[in-house]
């Protein structure tokens, strides 16, 4: 199984259209250029607050959030228990459209898919057998 990479291409596109400099934009979401970087280029998983902030400043709506951050880079490796929690979130977001404002909606998407990632990158270190099954502590 492989790791779960995100696609954040429209993201930086976005980025990109509403400020004259990359400069301006980072400081504009109170993250340094590393870490910016790091994000997009090796598909690492933004924090809740930081698609809050980032929403915020770029105008995102709440029904694109999943678009800008939860794009998978690698689709042909989800597996069928993936594609129907991605499904259904989206199902979800749609009908609570109304209620999900700003914060919310982050963290709505965030508390979806931070477990689902967090299962397989443990399913990953017991293919790999950093872990042994047994022992999941370790």
């Amino acid at each position: 199984m492989q790791q779960l990479k995100f696609d954040y291409g429209r993201l930086e596109k976005k980025a990109a259209q509403s400020f004259d400099s990359s400069g301006e934009f980072l400081q504009r979401i109170q993250m340094n250029g590393e870490c910016w970087y790091r994000r997009i280029n090796e598909g690492i998983f933004f924090r809740q607050s930081e698609i809050a902030t980032i929403c915020d400043v770029l105008k995102i709506e709440n029904s694109e959030i999943a678009d800008y951050f939860f794009y998978i880079k690698n689709q042909e490796n989800l597996t069928v228990a993936d594609k129907q929690i991605i499904s259904k979130t989206s199902r979800a977001i749609e009908r609570e459209e109304g209620l999900l404002q700003g914060k919310a909606a982050a963290d709505y998407w965030y508390h979806i898919y931070e477990p689902l990632i967090r299962i397989r990158q443990f399913i990953e270190r017991i293919e790999k057998q950093d872990i042994p099954a047994d022992n999941p502590e370790k």
